[in-house]
């Protein structure tokens, strides 16, 4: 995970939970009857300083959406650093 944010560039923390106290807290876990419960959801969150969850976004598989996501994340982290208000789940 560190070389891969290292080779992106990133300024921040990645996080990857699993069935762990973080798979808990994210609410990541899969339903056990689910084919893939072994792994997490895929989900982004943006984490405020003050560690405050200031938006969620669900990742799916759909090429539709996998397309999209980075783009979306990075035009709300825009908008929350210039000062944007509002909390919204994706």
């Amino acid at each position: 995970m560190r070389r891969f944010q290292t080779q992106q560039g990133f300024g921040f923390r990645l996080l990857s939970a699993s069935k762990d106290k973080e798979g808990l807290q994210f609410d990541v876990l899969r339903d056990q009857e689910s084919p893939a419960a072994d792994r997490p959801e895929r989900i982004t969150y943006l984490i405020s300083p003050d560690g405050v969850i200031a938006q969620s976004f669900a990742v799916t598989d759909a090429s539709d959406r996998i397309g999209t996501h980075p783009q979306e994340v990075l035009e709300r982290l825009v908008e929350l650093k210039s000062g944007g208000a509002g909390n919204g789940d994706s």
